[in-house]
C-alpha cells in the first residue's frame, strides 16, 4: 500500500476553508429564510387581523344602518299617519266651512213659499231638496242662486208633483260654493 502523501497542504485547507464558508453561507441563508418567513407570516397575520377588524367594523355599521332604516320607516309612518289625521282636519274645517257659508246665504235668498226640508254637502257640492206651492218659485230661486257671486253651477235635478198633496211640487238642486 501506498502511502499518500499531500503535496500541496495548502490545497487541503483551502477546501476546508471553502466547506466552511459554505456551511457559514448556508447557515446564514437558512436564519435569513427563517427571519423572512417570520416577517411574513407576522405581516400576514397584521394583515389578517385588520381585516377582520374592519370586517367587525363593517358589520356594527350594517346593524346600526339596519337599525336606522327601521328607525325611518317607523317615522314615515307616523308621518304618513300624521298627514292622514291633518288632512281630515282641513276637510272637516272646509266641510265646516261650507256648511256655515250655506247655512248664512239661504235663508235670504229662499223665497217664502219654498220649503226646504233637506240639505246635503257632497264634498263642494251642495244638494237641497224641498217642496214649494208653485214651480214658479223654484226657478226663481234657481235664478237668485245663479246670480249670486258666491255660487256657481246651479242646477235643478228635479221637480215633481207631491203624490199626497197634487198643490205642492218637490225639487231637488244642486249648486257649488266659489
Amino acid at each position: 500500500m501506498m502511502n499518500r502523501i499531500n503535496l500541496f497542504p495548502w490545497r487541503e485547507e483551502e477546501r476546508r476553508e471553502l466547506k466552511r464558508r459554505f456551511l457559514k453561507l448556508a447557515l446564514l441563508t437558512a436564519v435569513f429564510t427563517l427571519l423572512v418567513q417570520i416577517y411574513v407570516y407576522r405581516h400576514y397575520q397584521s394583515v389578517i387581523l385588520d381585516s377582520r377588524l374592519l370586517l367587525q367594523q363593517t358589520e356594527e355599521a350594517h346593524i346600526l344602518l339596519n337599525k336606522g332604516l327601521v328607525e325611518l320607516a317607523n317615522l314615515q309612518k307616523q308621518q304618513q299617519i300624521s298627514s292622514e289625521n291633518i288632512n281630515t282636519i282641513l276637510q272637516i274645517q272646509q266641510s265646516k266651512y261650507v256648511v256655515v257659508n250655506t247655512l248664512s246665504l239661504l235663508p235670504s235668498l229662499v223665497p217664502n213659499d219654498l220649503f226646504l226640508n233637506e240639505l246635503n254637502i257632497l264634498g263642494s257640492k251642495i244638494v237641497l231638496t224641498g217642496t214649494s206651492t208653485d214651480m214658479r218659485f223654484i226657478n226663481t230661486f234657481a235664478d237668485v242662486l245663479k246670480n249670486d257671486a258666491a255660487i256657481s253651477k246651479v242646477e235643478i235635478d228635479s221637480i215633481t208633483s207631491n203624490s199626497q198633496r197634487p198643490d205642492l211640487h218637490d225639487f231637488s238642486l244642486s249648486f257649488r260654493l266659489l
